[in-house]
């Protein structure tokens, strides 16, 4: 389960190899303070569906069908954020936070 994995330093993790899980980022900020990178560990091998989306919406490699814009989360907004436990996101095609929306 993800709550009991070790944390990993940025160098720690192996990226474009097979010697670690998949990782992206998100460049971060709160009010006028410069961005900060939140590095994040997926768990394809668990989790293979919903890690691929997770991939898509935060490099902008998913397209919305027909005229939509690319979905992704470039420029959203987190709605609710409990430190040291999790941060919740907004709809990313509407910006309604009640919305939900299955990307693949």
């Amino acid at each position: 389960m993800a709550m009991n994995a070790p944390v990993k330093t940025k160098d720690e993790f192996q990226l474009g190899t097979d010697r670690g899980p998949p990782l992206v980022y998100l460049d971060l900020s709160v009010g006028d303070q410069p961005p900060r990178r939140l590095h994040i560990e997926l768990f394809h091998r668990e989790l293979p569906i919903t890690t691929d989306n997770f991939r898509l919406l935060c490099t902008g490699e998913l397209r919305g069908k027909g005229k939509v814009k690319t979905l992704w989360y470039k420029n959203t907004r987190f709605h609710r954020v409990i430190p040291g436990f999790m941060m919740q996101g907004g709809d990313i095609t509407h910006g309604a936070e009640s919305t939900v929306k299955r990307i693949i």
